[in-house]
């Protein structure tokens, strides 16, 4: 806070109001004393007045504003609970300055106020070590928060790994506390962090708000793990020169038609790879025309139109046909 606006901005939110760091602040930078520019001319002398600086070194409690030219009580202004002149409004009467500023120093509320604000400066090495401890603390508490919730996250992802790599099923069918099988996903990872006594602490404390083993969560890391694989495989086809394709239709549990898309090429270091690109849903029109813009969807972010050299169905004459099927 700027030396020439602290009055200003102590009138509009006072000092019981503010953060302990800003008290502590304020503190610290002390009363303001700026020079006053205003000037008083009486009218039956004709005699002007001006501000003497000096004023401040014979009240030590006198504090200045820029903007109201006008003094204030330091004290009463900081810790002040009855409203007066030198709280409030400012002082102006430069004529009558030394009686008043007698008057207001013996006053009961001054004398208060002057011990308060004493007391508080002379704390001030102790509220500021508090305030750098407490600050530290909540730092370190929540640098080990995060650090849980990345291992808690590490060990799901982990969970998701393995259950496709295995080709294993994600859900139960009674995912319930009470249930003796709540489904592979659930089930290892409850073996995985069951003896660890900070993870599962971790866990009940963000219970309410996280469990990471809904539904919603383990499709979500399907979904992360099936993007970052498919953006490993873009990045590896860039010094690929060419690709051959395989496309086939099979059908899941309920009988809906799907199109599984894969492809295959060399790397540089003579390595075969074969790249599943997922299953694809054709039941509504498994026509020539719609596969076509089906496989050419899945393909583009590959670039594989100067790259793809052979093909590969499952010799269905819609996918197969020389003439007039997906091949042509």
């Amino acid at each position: 806070m700027r030396a020439e606006t602290v009055v200003i901005c102590l009138l509009e939110t006072p000092f019981s109001r503010r953060s302990d760091i800003n008290k502590q602040q304020i503190i610290t930078d002390g009363r303001p004393t700026p020079l006053l520019t205003v000037l008083q001319e009486e009218s039956r002398t004709k005699k002007t007045r001006t501000f003497q600086l000096s004023w401040y070194n014979s009240h030590k409690w006198l504090c200045g504003s820029i903007f109201k030219q006008r003094l204030f009580c330091w004290p009463c202004l900081l810790l002040g609970t009855t409203k007066n002149v030198w709280s409030n409004d400012g002082y102006i009467d430069f004529k009558n300055i030394s009686r008043s500023a007698k008057m207001h120093l013996i006053s009961k509320d001054h004398i208060k106020n002057s011990i308060n604000l004493k007391r508080l400066q002379n704390n001030t090495a102790t509220i500021l070590d508090a305030l750098q401890e407490g600050a530290s603390l909540s730092k370190v508490l929540y640098n080990e928060d995060v650090r849980l919730n990345r291992l808690l996250m590490t060990n799901l992802i982990d969970v998701t790994l393995l259950l496709g790599k295995q080709e294993l099923a994600f859900r139960g069918h009674d995912e319930t506390s009470t249930s003796l099988n709540r489904g592979n996903f659930r089930e290892f990872f409850t073996v995985l962090i069951k003896r660890n006594e900070e993870l599962t602490k971790q866990l009940e404390k963000h219970a309410h708000v996280f469990c990471g083993q809904s539904k919603t969560i383990q499709n979500e890391l399907i979904y992360c793990v099936s993007d970052y694989t498919l953006e490993y495989v873009k990045n590896e086809l860039k010094d690929v020169n060419f690709i051959g394709l395989i496309v086939d239709d099979t059908t899941d549990i309920v009988e809906k038609s799907q199109c599984a898309i894969t492809i295959r090429y060399v790397r540089k270091n003579g390595d075969l790879c074969e790249r599943f690109l997922g299953f694809h849903d054709v039941s509504n029109d498994r026509s020539a025309n719609a596969l076509f813009e089906l496989v050419t969807s899945v393909l583009e972010p590959y670039d594989y139109k100067d790259k793809l050299i052979a093909q590969s169905y499952d010799g269905a004459s819609v996918m197969a046909g020389e003439i007039n099927g997906l091949k042509s």
